[in-house]
């Protein structure tokens, strides 16, 4: 079982203190992330010669700063679908923080304060990959293992043992072998195809306390609940969507030998070699998040994210109704979403009880409370 933290969305300003937890508490450090050498980029999307250079990498992620991770894709020149999601996200935050100074010189019935949000040209041009709310604001990336969108790229594809993989928002869909030339043929490839050679494996989520927010934030499938906490200014209202998300999914066992094609290549240097870790079955594997966002919300109309200066997730659970973790806690600093992997690995478990405790600190005289969010089977 893997124990790890991931964060999302940041823009760095003054690092605060972090709050004190008890003892009792596992406290997830973020450290620099600092990947193997191994790792390749063709231009196109990530090479992970090996099964294991993958998995190393996306597990090392769970622990790691998320600005050292996206300054480490900027140096190789790889834009990752999670890097693509952050600037998305950030271009929107410059669009409505424009509108709100310009709404606020409007008097309180002046009709352009009910025009529809107009996203920037970045976030239009790459819609397809996020989800959206009633509003027309970012909601989430489509593709739900938030990990692996570091290392793929905006298509979804990686190069793992020699086979590509596409991650999409309801399955992952392998090329055996490494084909490029199959790659045109994945969005009409819905289900295996031994003659092509391609694995379609699908992705299956849970959302605990199948509840809609109050604020009608996510009209999709997430279990978002909307929790406020106001001040007395009477401009702002702050607001939490948290939700808890169990994502199970089918991921390869690979032979130890590598199988190079064609027959002999590996003896006659001018022969191109395509080498692969031959796939010899799957194992069912279940990744358990806790997510937090800090939602701003401006004259009753902009619905913004918000980037408190620190904000903390602390959460235990049960697994098969047996005994209670030790409580997991992470505080981040000036962050509008924060994300905790807890569990990611195999076999698939059955996580039946969670309680969820979600905080922030927002500026006075905002009244910064603790939300509770406890749920079981």
């Amino acid at each position: 079982m893997f124990i790890g933290l991931v964060i999302s969305i940041s823009q760095c300003s003054e690092v605060q203190p972090e709050t004190s937890l008890s003892s009792t508490e596992t406290i997830i450090n973020e450290k620099k992330f600092e990947p193997s050498q191994n790792i390749e980029f063709n231009g196109e999307y990530l090479v992970f010669r090996t099964p294991e250079l993958f998995d190393q990498t996306l597990n090392s992620i769970r622990n790691t700063d998320p600005h050292s991770v996206r300054d480490w894709s900027d140096k190789l020149g790889f834009t990752s679908m999670r890097a693509i999601y952050e600037k998305a996200y950030e271009e929107q935050e410059k669009s409505i923080n424009a509108l709100e100074a310009e709404y606020k010189s409007y008097p309180p019935n002046d009709p352009r304060l009910k025009a529809p949000f107009e996203q920037p040209a970045f976030v239009r041009e790459n819609e397809t990959l996020f989800a959206f709310n009633e509003k027309g604001l970012i909601a989430q990336q489509n593709v739900p293992l938030y990990d692996v969108t570091a290392l793929i790229n905006k298509n979804g594809l990686v190069k793992v043992a020699g086979h590509l993989f596409q991650y999409n928002k309801d399955n992952i869909k392998i090329i055996m072998g490494g084909d490029e030339s199959k790659i045109s043929m994945l969005a009409n490839v819905n289900e295996t195809n031994k003659k092509l050679k391609i694995v379609v494996n699908p992705i299956t989520r849970k959302w605990v306390d199948q509840s809609s927010s109050p604020e009608g934030r996510y009209l999709y499938d997430w279990s978002a609940k909307s929790m406020e906490f106001v001040g007395s200014n009477v401009n702002y209202t702050f607001y939490y969507n948290m939700d808890v998300q169990i994502t199970s999914r089918s991921e390869p066992m690979y032979d130890t030998t590598p199988v190079c094609e064609p027959a002999g290549c590996g003896e006659v240097r001018t022969m191109d070699c395509t080498c692969y870790f031959p796939i010899i079955g799957y194992i069912g594997f279940t990744t358990f998040e806790s997510h937090m966002e800090v939602r701003r919300k401006t004259l009753g109309l902009l619905d913004v994210g918000y980037q408190p200066s620190s904000s903390t997730i602390t959460v235990d659970y049960k697994i098969d109704n047996g005994a209670w973790s030790n409580d997991h806690s992470y505080t981040s600093h000036n962050l509008s979403n924060t994300y905790i992997t807890l569990y990611d690995g195999t076999p698939m478990v059955n996580f039946t009880c969670g309680s969820h405790d979600f905080s922030a600190v927002i500026p006075s005289p905002a009244v910064s409370t603790v939300i509770n969010h406890s749920w079981c089977d």
